[in-house]
């Protein structure tokens, strides 16, 4: 918090804060916090049965205080939400005023009542759903990512008897994803790709980020002449993720082993137990490491890291980190959206499983291409995307904010 006057938010999330962030969504909601304490009085809801007092800590000592509730539940979650977001309930009952409702609106007048916030800050659509609109604050929610995107992506790689059954809901989630957007007094989104999605004029875009430390660290990576591999990073409990990975192992690795066959694919990331165990098999140069602490070491052995995402929506910071450490990337289209970023100079851009294969043997036959990816990558990823620059773009929406929005 900086100064008497700053403005009081209330942080609803249903995310826990982590100091030591394990994937990509954790990272930027660890980075948000921090950086609203830095700039606000911020109070962050803070469900009491999960691990409150540890929490309440690492607040603190972030310069945010936790506030703790009794998380507002639904009776059948999954089933709640499927229904809900094909039918458009979600959205409508989001939108309704008033009225008894399972998502928690009695706590949130209790929370203003008590506390009297400036502004209420939702961290996910899925916490308007559960606590409605605020009754006297301002009201901003935080897009992680266009649902929208995920969902019709998600048909593309379905059979066509299922995109032909639920096509037309991918165009209802579009209007419906843009009224809720349009019933807030401002969106939050990651990249200007996303605001222009959104189509509403109060929408601010703070990017993700990453710490880019200066040349020559231990962060770094050695030379590309020394490394050899190829590396796959994600939380593989996440869709998206592990769609990609599957496609990558069985359409575009065995054209790379052809080529490079002591090359080894690292895949780095959580999954649910046995759910990758068949992507590694005897020769295949497939080594699958799980969730790792420290991950420095398995950089240090790779010359690219392959983002073959088909479904998805936001922005990677996987491909922030591996600029980074001076890391050259090869991404879908899909993978790297959002980032700004010019094919052939920070990244190589390939869609078809050939056309993957064939940019990263380019950069495992050449060290050369290599570094040159790896230095534009890293020079464009310090200006746009440390964690300096995303620190100012909040300071910049928070001053916007104690200006009346």
């Amino acid at each position: 918090m900086s100064t008497p006057e700053a403005q009081r938010v209330l942080f609803l999330s249903g995310h826990r804060f982590l100091t030591r962030p394990s994937s990509g969504g954790q990272r930027r909601h660890t980075d948000k916090v921090r950086d609203l304490a830095k700039h606000t009085s911020l109070l962050f809801v803070a469900d009491r049965d999960r691990g409150f007092e540890q929490q309440a800590a690492d607040l603190s000592a972030a310069g945010a205080t936790a506030v703790p509730i009794n998380m507002p539940r639904l009776a059948h979650p999954n089933l709640d939400r499927i229904t809900r977001l094909l039918t458009g309930q979600w959205y409508r009952d989001m939108l309704r005023p008033g009225g008894a409702r399972d998502c928690g609106q009695q706590v949130l007048r209790q929370l203003e009542r008590q506390f009297s916030p400036d502004w209420v800050w939702y961290d996910t659509i899925d916490m308007l759903w559960r606590f409605g609109l605020p009754q006297d604050a301002g009201s901003v929610l935080d897009f992680y990512d266009i649902q929208y995107h995920r969902y019709e992506r998600m048909l593309q790689t379905k059979p066509a008897l299922v995109r032909a059954l639920f096509g037309k809901d991918a165009t209802r989630l579009r209007g419906l994803e843009r009224l809720i957007a349009s019933s807030v007094d401002w969106c939050v989104t990651c990249s200007d790709a996303d605001r222009a999605e959104l189509g509403v004029d109060a929408c601010w875009v703070i990017p993700n980020g990453y710490q880019f430390p200066m040349p020559g660290g231990d962060h770094e990576c050695d030379e590309p002449e020394a490394r050899s591999d190829v590396l796959f990073i994600g939380l593989l409990t996440y869709q998206p993720n592990l769609d990609g990975l599957r496609w990558f192992c069985r359409e575009v690795w065995p054209r790379i082993r052809d080529r490079h066959p002591a090359t080894t694919l690292h895949i780095v990331g959580a999954s649910e137990p046995g759910a990758i165990r068949d992507l590694s098999r005897a020769g295949n140069g497939v080594a699958i490491h799980g969730f790792v602490e420290d991950t420095t070491p398995i950089w240090q052995q790779c010359r690219a890291l392959v983002v073959p995402l088909r479904v998805g929506s936001g922005t990677r910071i996987k491909i922030l980190e591996a600029w980074s450490r001076k890391v050259a990337v090869v991404s879908t289209s899909v993978g790297a959206e959002g980032l700004g970023a010019t094919p052939g100079v920070e990244f190589l851009l390939a869609d078809s499983s050939r056309a993957f294969a064939e940019a990263v043997t380019r950069i495992l036959d050449d060290p050369a291409t290599a570094t040159a990816l790896a230095d534009a990558g890293y020079v464009f990823g310090l200006r746009r995307y440390s964690r300096e620059a995303v620190e100012d773009a909040m300071g910049a929406f928070v001053n916007r904010l104690r200006c009346g929005g």
